[in-house]
């Protein structure tokens, strides 16, 4: 019972839409959601009377609508608008209020091309990986060669998003465009971790010794490597999956499967989650 919510104000008979998003709300805790899911997307246009009016008359919330129509006469910023509709409602912790309002702080001094990379930064965040995939595939054909730096970065978390899906090829490609332009450890540790997953311990080392450059940062990775694996050890997971094949070697069947659909389940539930468009 700790979980549950009260929701606040009445269901609108008329819904508001939000152009940036697509999506029409019909209360304040619909309008929360939406602003923490699409929150790379928000922008000064959220900063209006109609919404205002709306949670006002609507929603009949009149000490919010009073406090938004105060932040638009004095020419209230994105962030306090929105953090302003997040801290009546209670719908977020305190720190995820936090991190969306520290974000569209950032994203006001950014370029537009600045904005659509932290929009797909805020997907990585969000484990959004193939909606960020396809805005860093974009921004590179905008950047093109006229920023070199930005470019390395953009393609640099186009392969940490590819990696995030297993698709450690297309990330391999990635890292190495990264590691061109920026010429960072960091790009060249991930294009090696990269090239790791996808090779024989003996292809890999073959690998490793036709470069001598990559000595030194493939120690590196092997001591992550190392420390990853320690963890995953010890991990809830990693007990889960000894528990369940003790079961199977024990021939208890019908909890091994049991088991096994249920954490199936999870993984379909994440991966939807992690596809959704918005």
């Amino acid at each position: 019972m700790s979980n549950i919510s009260l929701c606040v104000g009445n269901y609108a008979k008329n819904p508001y839409f939000l152009e940036r998003t697509n999506v029409a709300v019909s209360s304040v805790e619909e309008l929360c959601y939406v602003l923490k899911e699409n929150a790379f997307l928000i922008d000064s246009r959220i900063v209006n009377r109609k919404l205002a009016d709306w949670i006002f008359e609507e929603c009949a919330l009149l000490e919010l609508g009073k406090s938004l129509y105060s932040l638009i006469n004095t020419g209230g910023s994105v962030s306090a608008f929105v953090g302003c509709i997040l801290d009546y409602v209670h719908y977020l912790e305190k720190e995820q209020v936090k991190d969306i309002e520290l974000l569209l702080k950032e994203n006001s001094n950014l370029s537009e091309i600045e904005k659509r990379k932290a929009r797909a930064d805020y997907a990585i965040k969000n484990h959004k990986y193939l909606l960020a995939i396809r805005e860093y595939e974009e921004l590179g054909t905008i950047i093109g060669d006229n920023d070199s730096a930005l470019l390395g970065r953009v393609y640099h978390n186009a392969g940490v998003a590819y990696a995030m899906l297993f698709l450690y090829e297309e990330a391999e490609k990635y890292f190495q465009k990264a590691y061109e332009r920026l010429k960072n450890e960091e790009s060249y540790l991930q294009y090696l971790a990269a090239v790791r997953m996808q090779k024989s311990q003996s292809e890999y080392i073959s690998f490793i010794a036709d470069r001598q450059e990559a000595f030194g940062v493939s120690m590196k990775l092997e001591k992550e490597v190392t420390q990853i694996t320690n963890q995953w050890n010890a991990a809830k997971n990693k007990i889960l999956i000894d528990d369940m094949r003790k079961m199977k070697a024990g021939g208890n069947n019908s909890a091994y499967y049991q088991k096994m659909d249920e954490i199936v389940m999870e993984l379909k539930e994440e991966y939807r989650e992690s596809v959704v468009e918005y």
